[in-house]
């Protein structure tokens, strides 16, 4: 066998390898997400829940990366819980077309907000300097208070 042939089989490897692998990252994924959007009224998963729609927004944004998503994502869970979420909520006050930043001196970054910061598909998620104008404290950052459910909530319809 030629070095010319050698090559194409290893290429050809190497991408049915990546094509298994990410066949087995979206199972994985798509197990944890129907899982997810079942436990309407936990609060706890809020935060995953905010997080994959993050990483969606941004997938969405490319043709090519919705097709591979398209047919296998769990829509149907999805679709019950933000339903779920407009139910529970007022829903005038959740209806918003830009990031939903409080007002000066009231409210702070969610403690995912930070898990977030410098992850390529979060990059325009927030709006300019949100986290440094925020000043909160690194003790702070991941300590989750009452209010945060409804901003995240917010966040997420």
């Amino acid at each position: 066998m030629n070095s010319g042939s050698q090559a194409i089989e290893a290429d050809a490897k190497s991408r049915n390898g990546t094509t298994e692998s990410l066949s087995l990252s979206k199972r994985l994924a798509y197990e944890i997400l129907n899982v997810a959007p079942q436990r309407v009224g936990d609060s706890n998963v809020l935060p995953h829940m905010h997080i994959r729609l993050v990483s969606l927004a941004y997938v969405i944004e490319s043709e090519t990366a919705i097709r591979l998503l398209e047919n296998e994502f769990p829509w149907e869970h999805l679709v019950y819980m933000l339903n779920s979420l407009v139910r529970q909520s007022d829903r005038d006050r959740f209806r918003c077309k830009e990031f939903p930043v409080p007002e000066k001196g009231r409210g702070r970054p969610l403690p995912e907000d930070y898990t977030l910061r410098g992850l390529e598909w979060a990059r325009k998620y927030f709006p300019n300097c949100w986290l440094e104008d925020a000043q909160v404290g690194e003790e702070e950052r991941s300590a989750e208070a009452p209010s945060m459910e409804n901003v995240r909530v917010k966040r997420i319809l």
